[in-house]
């Protein structure tokens, strides 16, 4: 017990100087949905897609657009991204430029769509939907 009572206020130490040197340093992205490619990750962040280089530096925005887009994927040979997006009150799958660019949609159904993946060859997109 007197151990435990030792330890603790190291542990408020830790947790102090941690949070300060966050606030400090560069900026952080908490990095939901993300895929890795050859070169670049893409992931969800603020509802947009974002890529940054696997070898670090700065994320850019590459989706803009109102409503929500997640769960990208890059294809196989990395040059287009799939995703799902959330722009009319319902889901459905996109694709577009790994690069950025306009989405171009897949499906059109009112019960939506969400991607998992593509094929292996990347002519197409993996998704499921309540159809």
């Amino acid at each position: 017990m007197r151990r435990a009572i030792r330890v603790l206020p190291l542990l408020f130490l830790v947790a102090f100087v941690t949070s300060a040197l966050a606030v400090e340093g560069a900026p952080g992205y908490v990095m939901r949905y993300a895929d890795v490619g050859a070169d670049q990750i893409v992931f969800t962040y603020e509802d947009d897609l974002w890529l940054v280089p696997v070898d670090g530096g700065d994320a850019h925005r590459i989706t803009s657009h109102p409503g929500r887009e997640t769960a990208a994927k890059f294809s196989p040979d990395g040059s287009m991204l799939a995703f799902t997006g959330g722009y009319d009150g319902g889901n459905d799958v996109y694709v577009m430029d790994a690069r950025g660019g306009v989405p171009r949609r897949l499906t059109f159904h009112p019960s939506g769509g969400i991607l998992l993946d593509w094929t292996s060859d990347g002519e197409s997109v993996i998704f499921t939907s309540r159809r």
